[in-house]
């Protein structure tokens, strides 16, 4: 190697090669990083010091002894600072994809993670889990690990390949169960059941409706951006029952409470106890609430509605047709 290119050395004692090389400290002053090349190959360390001076030059390096401390708390904290900062509502089920991790590995070190061991994990949380679940986990894996090379707090990515998804849901009501099961759900949740099963809309958009978003006089609602999943806004007109939903939301005595559907003055929360009961009450077991949007659509396309009406569309063009 070249003079100041830094060093190759071996510890007395020691069969492996280690390397030493200078990068510029938070003080800007240039300090000494010696690493271990794990190789009893002079040859490979001086490849690895060639690489390692490389990616110094380039700013690409990454400081192996603070990535060696990395942890998997570490990688939640990221994805998480991440979701909140794009305003991603699925930030709150984050700690359940993480704890099927915690459960396995524990809050291990990163550099410990290995595809093999991503694998084991795998077969192991199949045996529990469904594999959709199990992708949640891995998809929430391996996004901290790629925000944490960004952020230089890792050196290692292993390769997270995805699990089949078999088992995509078709459920569907018919009108006759949708009305049992409504009836059986609390009164604060009636409302905003219809308006799922009626408009299409996910649960979480639901949740998140507010009145400044409800021109009544009008009859439409505009669904916000930032409200939707996709982050393109919708616009909704109002009739018939779906109207009158809206109409019964608003003579509800609510509090300085924003949100279309509330309880007690308060946003609706998770219903997901409630929902189960009532569904065990008709018989009904299995449904969730996305079942409302697939019969929304299945609804749609009995009543002959072309498909370009079905996604988005602006007053504009609903007013200006013939």
């Amino acid at each position: 190697m070249k003079r100041g290119m830094g060093r190759i050395y071996r510890q007395k004692g020691c069969a492996t090669w280690s390397i030493g090389y200078y990068v510029a400290g938070t003080d800007g002053r240039a300090r000494e990083v010696r690493e271990s090349s794990g190789s009893t190959k002079r040859a490979d360390a001086v490849s690895l010091l060639r690489k390692r001076t490389g990616q110094i030059g380039s700013g690409k390096f990454i400081d192996p002894t603070v990535a060696k401390s990395t942890r998997l708390s570490d990688l939640e904290q990221l994805v998480r600072d991440n979701y909140v900062a794009n305003r991603l509502r699925s930030a709150v089920s984050l700690r359940g994809h993480f704890k099927r991790l915690f459960d396995n590995f524990g809050d291990v070190l990163v550099s410990q993670l290995s595809t093999a061991e991503i694998d084991s994990f795998k077969a192991a949380a199949l045996s529990r889990f469904k594999p959709a679940t199990v992708n949640r986990s891995l998809a929430a894996l391996k996004r901290g690990f790629k925000l944490a090379r960004r952020a230089g707090l890792t050196i290692n990515e292993p390769v997270i390949e995805m699990l089949r998804e078999d088992n995509i849901r078709q459920g569907f009501l018919e009108d006759a169960d949708f009305q049992r099961l409504r009836d059986a759900l609390p009164d604060y949740l009636r409302g905003a059941i219809t308006f799922l099963y009626l408009s299409g809309w996910r649960v979480g958009e639901m949740r998140s409706l507010e009145w400044s978003e409800v021109n009544l006089p009008d009859r439409m609602i505009r669904l916000r951006s930032e409200h939707s999943k996709n982050k393109e806004s919708r616009w909704l007109p109002l009739s018939g029952e779906l109207l009158e939903v809206i109409k019964r939301a608003r003579s509800e005595p609510r509090i300085g409470c924003p949100t279309v559907f509330q309880r007690d003055g308060k946003p609706i929360g998770s219903f997901r106890k409630a929902w189960k009961t009532a569904c065990k009450a008709v018989n009904l077991n299995g449904s969730i609430p996305h079942d409302m949007r697939r019969c929304t659509s299945r609804n749609l396309i009995r009543a002959g509605v072309p498909l370009r009406h079905r996604r988005r569309e602006r007053p504009s063009e609903r007013l200006g047709k013939t």
